[in-house]
């Protein structure tokens, strides 16, 4: 939300880019929220130090970790690298620089231990885990985590008409 309101102080096109930022994230941390039910179901336990491995146990679900962490970090073709694009933009045309260095240095780190985390998650081990009453999951559970993906990479890459104007007229209340 910091990036969000950033883009509505500089202004210009970072109101447009706010607004699809707040849509685009919704869509994707949905999708990383609904599949952290299906890990808790794995592993019964919410602590990271007692998860991980998880292609091994539910591959479907692993997927939408990998995607949902390329989505969050607004890598391509993330529909949230647009909005962060324009948002970053917009700061440069506002001539904020020293920020939008600052602000770019910040999200490295964030996009490091996020990504060190999600590693964890899907590809070591667990310490001390009996895997022997691990339900199994059927990749459909994990349907609309993947449509959340993908309508966020949609409407960040090819926004329909009707949906760019609606943020149009969302954001004319805000000042010029």
């Amino acid at each position: 939300m910091g990036l969000v309101m950033l883009g509505v102080a500089a202004g210009g096109i970072g109101y447009y880019a706010a607004v699809l930022h707040i849509i685009l994230h919704a869509f994707v941390k949905s999708s990383l929220f609904f599949q952290f039910t299906q890990l808790y179901r794995v592993f019964k336990d919410k602590s990271i130090y007692h998860v991980g491995n998880y292609f091994k146990y539910n591959p479907a679900g692993a997927m939408v970790f990998l995607l949902g962490f390329i989505s969050a970090t607004a890598m391509p073709p993330s529909g949230l690298f647009v909005s962060e694009f324009l948002i970053f933009r917009s700061l440069f045309e506002a001539h904020q620089i020293i920020l939008l260095v600052v602000v770019l240095l910040l999200l490295t780190m964030i996009i490091w231990a996020f990504g060190k985390n999600i590693m964890k998650i899907l590809f070591i081990p667990p310490v001390e885990f009996d895997d022997s009453h691990v339900p199994h999951i059927s990749p459909w559970e994990s349907a609309t985590q993947f449509f959340l993906l993908a309508l966020a990479v949609y409407l960040g890459l090819n926004p329909p008409a009707e949906f760019v104007q609606m943020i149009k007229e969302s954001i004319m209340l805000l000042p010029n």
